[in-house]
């Protein structure tokens, strides 16, 4: 074989390999145009997010955190409702980016990705994998968007170039819970899966692949913000007010309550009065202490929340509720010595209407002080339960409310409305104390003789009992309206004690006696009670946003607490002069006795403050 016939050879062989390999190529650049671009799949837990789109239900896809990662309109022809609630995978006929940064899908068919059972694969019925298949944005936003009277003419998208090497998400755990065996034509493959072209979305539920920052819905199990309580049907776009795990609240209170009632305690007769009718009532006397109500000026105080949701969809919360009332406070002190003539008037049990002298001309000089006090304190741990949660928003794309002046930060809460249930404990006290004290100097008979006597009389009312109320919030851009009614039924504890002394000083001998003048040993004495009490509160609270998460709150409140027991109500004008110390053997009738007396006690007011969400 010579040199010129092995050139030959040579040459035709490089010419079939050259024509061979040629023949290949194109025979699969044919094959691969042939085969049909692979879609988008969007894997997640899928619920209903309120409202219809264009005439078919719209749904949402929550991940593992359950932060809303897209929202999904069924094509023709697929029913995703027995799904709702399960993991599902959905194959994208078409997707668009919404102004909120969430895709909005358009469902060609969907496939459960949990359950028991054989899963069945949901189809439209419609071809996949041709470029038909890649919609206009004017077609996309037909088929997403209600308001469309009809659809746009179709325009011609090329298809979605092949992949030169399969690719993974970072976690394919969804893709895992498929399993071998129960693998379908169209569903996701570990081994085909790509990374998304332009338009398309995948999404891992781990929140590991391509993370989307949605309104939150809370921990897994939560199917769907405000709607699992009360069954109203709302949006999915986030938790139903302001945004936040926690919230806090601190308010100034400007509170009235209402006056304690004390009969007449000091009384002043003109200077011509005789001895045995000086401060008497009824003898041209004129009342410089009591006989009416005190302890009802405006009071300071502060009022204190702190609570939490459980879930993010707040559903259920828990919150304490703390309420101080500043000490007030009232006295009357006055001094003589005999001009103007100063008296204490009292029933007396044998001849009527008296009085005890406290100065008068060439009979006494004396000081009578009176002082009194009221202290109101509240605690209330509760639970919040919604009952109903109404978004204006029907989805965050929705162009509800505007960014407030916060730094460019935080927005306004949208039109949002809800309604909640309170159940808790409810604890209240009212401690109150009236005391009253003389100190006299006497030179009758020309024998000088001091006396110091004290009278005491304290209420302490301390409810205990179980609290049920309702509490409804309205949200309006930088605006919001709280109306809560709250109803606290339970036992109310009075305890009244009373106690009184008389020390007297003459000739350098004292003397310690029991008992002043309205406080003797027949009511001096520490007295319980137990009753029933109901007590109703209403709050009104108007909000304003001023700050990222932060509100101004200027509001009204109401407190009304019945069957309570009061210094003043204890007190018994009519005294047995016997008993007046030193008292004498056999004094006779018991007077002043002592009996529980029903009274009633409210406070209302203003108050200012802040809540703070995070």
């Amino acid at each position: 074989m010579n040199a010129r016939f092995l050139t030959q050879r040579l040459a035709l062989l490089l010419s079939v390999a050259m024509l061979s390999q040629v023949v290949t190529s194109e025979s699969l650049a044919q094959t691969e145009q042939a085969a049909p671009p692979q879609q988008s799949i969007t894997v997640g837990k899928l619920i209903r997010s309120g409202r219809t789109q264009n005439g078919k239900p719209k749904f949402a896809l929550l991940d593992a955190e359950g932060n809303i990662t897209g929202y999904v309109v069924p094509a023709a022809g697929l029913n995703l409702s027995p799904y709702v609630n399960q993991e599902v995978g959905v194959t994208a006929r078409a997707s668009k980016q919404g102004s909120d940064g969430l895709p909005y899908i358009l469902a060609q068919n969907a496939t459960p990705l949990s359950g028991t059972g054989n899963d069945t694969t949901l189809s439209s019925g419609k071809s996949r994998g041709t470029a038909d298949d890649v919609f206009s944005d004017e077609e996309l936003e037909f088929a997403l968007d209600e308001k469309a009277a009809s659809p746009p003419a179709a325009r011609s998208y090329p298809a979605r170039p092949a992949a030169n090497e399969p690719q993974l998400l970072p976690n394919d755990r969804s893709f895992q819970q498929l399993g071998a065996n129960r693998m379908r034509d169209g569903q996701i493959s570990r081994t085909n899966m790509q990374m998304p072209y332009e338009g398309e979305v995948i999404v891992d539920d781990s929140g590991m692949g391509m993370p989307f920052h949605g309104s939150s819905c809370g921990d897994p199990g939560c199917t769907s913000c405000g709607g699992g309580y009360g069954g109203c049907t709302v949006n999915t776009a986030g938790p139903c007010g302001p945004s936040g795990h926690f919230w806090a609240r601190a308010e100034y209170l400007l509170w009235w309550t209402k006056g304690m009632n004390v009969p007449p305690l000091v009384t002043t007769s003109p200077g011509t009065a005789l001895p045995q009718n000086a401060g008497v009532l009824g003898q041209d006397t004129t009342v410089l202490y009591g006989d009416g109500d005190i302890l009802d000026n405006a009071r300071n105080g502060g009022r204190f929340r702190i609570g939490k949701w459980w879930d993010a969809c707040q559903g259920l919360g828990i919150e304490a509720e703390y309420i101080i009332l500043g000490e007030e406070s009232d006295e009357f002190l006055q001094s003589s010595s005999g001009s103007p003539i100063l008296a204490r008037p009292f029933i007396n049990s044998q001849t009527g209407q008296d009085s005890e002298l406290v100065a008068y001309p060439g009979i006494v000089t004396g000081t009578i002080g009176i002082n009194s006090s009221s202290e109101f304190q509240s605690l209330a741990p509760r639970f919040r339960m919604n009952l109903c949660c109404f978004n204006a928003c029907a989805s965050p794309a929705d162009a509800c409310s505007g960014c407030n002046s916060c730094g460019g930060v935080g927005c306004y809460q949208p039109a949002t409305r809800r309604l909640d249930l309170l159940l808790g404990y409810r604890y209240l006290g009212l401690d109150e104390s009236l005391t009253m004290r003389e100190q006299l100097v006497s030179s009758l008979n020309n024998t000088s003789t001091s006396f110091d006597l004290f009278d005491s009389f304290r209420a302490e009312n301390e409810f205990h009992g179980g609290e049920v109320g309702l509490a409804w919030e309205k949200y309006q851009g930088p605006w919001s309206l709280e109306v809560l009614g709250r109803l606290a039924m339970g036992n109310n504890r009075r305890i009244v004690t009373i106690s009184g002394s008389t020390t007297s000083a003459s000739g350098g001998t004292t003397f310690q006696d029991q008992g002043g003048l309205l406080a003797q040993s027949s009511n001096i004495g520490r007295y319980t009670s137990d009753t029933f009490a109901v007590i109703p509160e209403v709050d009104l609270t108007l909000g304003y946003q001023i700050a990222t998460n932060l509100r101004f709150l200027f509001g009204y409140s109401f407190l009304y607490w019945d069957a309570v027991s009061r210094p003043g109500d204890a007190i018994d004008l009519t005294v047995n002069p016997n008993l007046i110390p030193p008292a004498t053997a056999n004094p006779g009738v018991l007077r002043p006795r002592f009996a529980f007396n029903e009274s009633s006690f409210w406070t209302q007011g203003l108050s200012f403050g802040f809540d703070l969400r995070w």
